[in-house]
């Protein structure tokens, strides 16, 4: 394990077996632990780690009141064995090799934008793909050197200066996640497929206002928060 930034944690494990996922799925985890609150024992985490990768990574938000099962997540030592119960989800990139993609995350819904990101690297695709990276502080940029690497073109969203940035990363100053500040980032959002992750209420929110704004394919996956 190892922290990204002072809300946020990131897990990686060796599978005993292969895992199969395309870019974007995510997992879901069976961790036993005592008191359990009434969420249970299992959780889903967007996959970060590339398919093919040597281990499984997940990127976790932990909030000062958080849950039993993040708890119980970070007190695990490494050599814990956890199981993994299977892999789902649509959020995954277009099956068109030519499709253009926008990627939207709100805090740690970058996670799934980094699993993608290093698949369309790897393509030669992540040149022209634009991350609109919004968060509540400058010290929340999780991924930030994993993100950088794919040459992917970043623009922040942030209340405080982010300092110096990446070749390709601009700043876009303070101000609210809505569809003025994606078009803003993402001129040719409309033309585009938009990828939106991040809190239920916001990534509906926005999927509202930016196909009013012209934008027709449209992904979403939401962070509960749990």
């Amino acid at each position: 394990r190892r922290q990204l930034t002072p809300t946020a944690w990131e897990f990686r494990f060796r599978a005993a077996a292969p895992v199969r996922f395309a870019p974007g799925q995510y997992l879901e985890l069976t961790l036993p632990h005592r008191r359990p609150d009434r969420g249970g024992v299992r959780r889903v985490f967007s996959i970060s780690s590339a398919p093919g990768a040597p281990e499984v990574a997940i990127g976790v938000r932990v909030r000062e009141q958080t849950s039993s099962f993040k708890r119980a997540l970070l007190a695990l030592e490494p050599g814990a064995r956890l199981r993994a119960t299977g892999v789902w989800g649509d959020f995954t990139l277009p099956r068109d090799p030519d499709a253009k993609v926008a990627f939207v995350a709100a805090g740690i819904g970058v996670t799934p934008f980094v699993s993608h990101l290093a698949a369309l690297a790897a393509a030669g695709r992540a040149a022209d793909t634009v991350l609109l990276y919004a968060v509540r502080s400058a010290s929340d940029l999780a991924y930030r050197e994993e993100l950088a690497a794919t040459g992917c073109r970043v623009a922040v969203l942030s209340p405080d200066d982010p300092g110096e940035l990446p070749e390709g990363w601009a700043w876009l100053g303070a101000g609210a996640l809505d569809a003025d500040t994606v078009l803003r980032a993402i001129p040719d959002a409309a033309t585009r497929h938009v990828y939106l992750s991040g809190a239920p209420a916001e990534v509906a929110r926005l999927r509202r206002a930016l196909r009013a704004a012209g934008a027709r394919r449209i992904r979403t996956d939401v962070f509960l928060g749990y």
